[in-house]
């Protein structure tokens, strides 16, 4: 049997259980919340993709929900990610981001 009633939560501390499992259990709402709070984006997307394998394994597929935080709390991984080409900083945190959304 494939369980697809569940949402998967994951990020840093925006999404971490104090602030949103209670209400969610109110609601009813099956959940796995791996949220830790000061997570960089490359150990958010490294734990969701093994997490969601594990899950994968036990035949549940869930709904999922990613919170990313800010570019750069992993600085030097990060920022090998995407060589700058002379742009602006925005530009290349940008690119950054968009780069760690790609890998999810």
């Amino acid at each position: 049997m494939i369980v697809t009633d569940t949402l998967y939560i994951n990020g840093d501390s925006w999404t971490i259980p104090e602030y949103v499992n209670g209400y969610l259990a109110l609601k009813g709402i099956n959940f796995i919340n791996k949220s830790q709070g000061g997570s960089s984006n490359l150990s958010i997307i490294q734990r969701t993709k093994l997490d969601l394998a594990e899950l994968k394994k036990k035949n549940i597929h869930p709904h999922v929900c990613i919170s990313l935080s800010e570019v750069g709390r992993d600085l030097a991984q990060e920022f090998s990610l995407v060589k700058p080409i002379e742009q602006d900083l925005d530009a290349y945190l940008k690119s950054v981001l968009l780069k760690e959304i790609e890998m999810l």
